[in-house]
Order: C-alpha cells, then sequence, then structure tokens
C-alpha cells in the first residue's frame, strides 16, 4: 500500500476517533447534568418535607404552650375569686360571731373585765390565724398553678431538623473539546508511527 494511503488512512481514523472521543464525552456530560437535576429533586423533597415537619413541631408547641397559659390564667382567676369569697363569708362570719360575744359577755360580766377582753382577744387571734392559714393556702395552690404550668411546657418538643444546604457536583471530565484534540493528536500519532514504520520496512 503506497504510503499516502496509509497516512491519509491514518488521517482519517484519526479524526473518526477523535469525533468519538468528542460525542461520547457531550453523552457523558447529559448523563452527568441529568443525575445532578435527579439529585437536586431529590433533595429538594427531602427539604420540603423537613420543613413541614419543623413547621407541624412548632406549630404544636405554639398550641401547648397557648393552652398552659390559658388554663393558668383560668385557673389562677377563679382561685382568687374562691379565696376573696372566702374571706370575705369568713370576715362577716366572725364579726357577727365577735359581735354576738361582746355582747353575751357585756350582759354578763361587763366589756371591761379582764375575762371579756381575753376572750375577745382569743377570739379575734382565732381569726387571724384562719386568715393566716388560708393566705398560706392559697400560696401553695399558685405554687402549684406554675408547677403544672411548667410541666405542660415541658412537653414541648424542639428537636427541629436543621435544613441542609445543597452543593451540586462539579463535573470532573474533560471538556468536548479537549478530548476532541487528545483523541486526535493520539490517533495522528499512532497513524505517523504506523507510516514510519512501514517506511521503514519497505
Amino acid at each position: 500500500m503506497p504510503l499516502y494511503v496509509m497516512a491519509g488512512g491514518s488521517i482519517l481514523s484519526a479524526l473518526g476517533s477523535a469525533q468519538e472521543a468528542r460525542i461520547s464525552t457531550i453523552q457523558n456530560m447529559v448523563q452527568f447534568k441529568h443525575e445532578e437535576i435527579n439529585r437536586a429533586n431529590e433533595f429538594a423533597n427531602q427539604s420540603w418535607f423537613q420543613v413541614l415537619n419543623n413547621a407541624e413541631r412548632w406549630a404544636r408547641n405554639k398550641a401547648i404552650a397557648k393552652d398552659a397559659l390559658s388554663v393558668r390564667e383560668k385557673t389562677k382567676f377563679w382561685d382568687r375569686v374562691r379565696h376573696e369569697n372566702s374571706t370575705s363569708e369568713m370576715s362577716k362570719s366572725m364579726r357577727q360571731a365577735y359581735d354576738n360575744l361582746k355582747g353575751e359577755l357585756t350582759g354578763r360580766m361587763g366589756a371591761k373585765s379582764a375575762t371579756s377582753r381575753a376572750l375577745l382577744r382569743s377570739s379575734m387571734q382565732n381569726y387571724y390565724k384562719a386568715r393566716e392559714t388560708m393566705s398560706i393556702d392559697q400560696s401553695l395552690r399558685g405554687r402549684e398553678r406554675e408547677q403544672t404550668y411548667q410541666q405542660t411546657l415541658g412537653t414541648r418538643d424542639f428537636g427541629f431538623t436543621p435544613i441542609a444546604q445543597f452543593h451540586p457536583g462539579k463535573y470532573a471530565g474533560a471538556s468536548p473539546g479537549t478530548a476532541y484534540k487528545m483523541a486526535l493528536i493520539s490517533g495522528i500519532a499512532s497513524g505517523v508511527s504506523g507510516v514510519a514504520g512501514a517506511k521503514a520496512g519497505s
């Protein structure tokens, strides 16, 4: 075979190989972009579910806090009403009993006698002790009310899932132009080597 024919065939072969390399590189890039799109879509779906879960958790926490506060304030209000009513009723009853006792003692031994004064003083002391006991009970109820409120708040869930950031991949292969040039150079070099070998053997 004439050398020029061999050289021409080598060049055509090198051009064909270079074109195939270029097409193969383009296909690889298309495949990579397709995989990146799928990965981005999957990541977006997962992130959206995380956002929904976090939003639901936040809404539940808000509802728990709102209900706990409502229960505490209502309980506080009615405790205060009951305490005021009980105190008022006890004061009226005590005043009536005191007046009755004073009138009875005055009729029997005189209001200024030591015995009368001692009995009246004892009656008032019992009244003040009863008022103090009611105040202590009201304070204990307030403490219990606050503990219940804090325990309810403690049922909230703050395990929020952090939303990660998507990091797109980077194509690491050669560009179509670079692949074409490299394949063309390699094909030409191989063809020149073959022609040189054929020339040396003729």
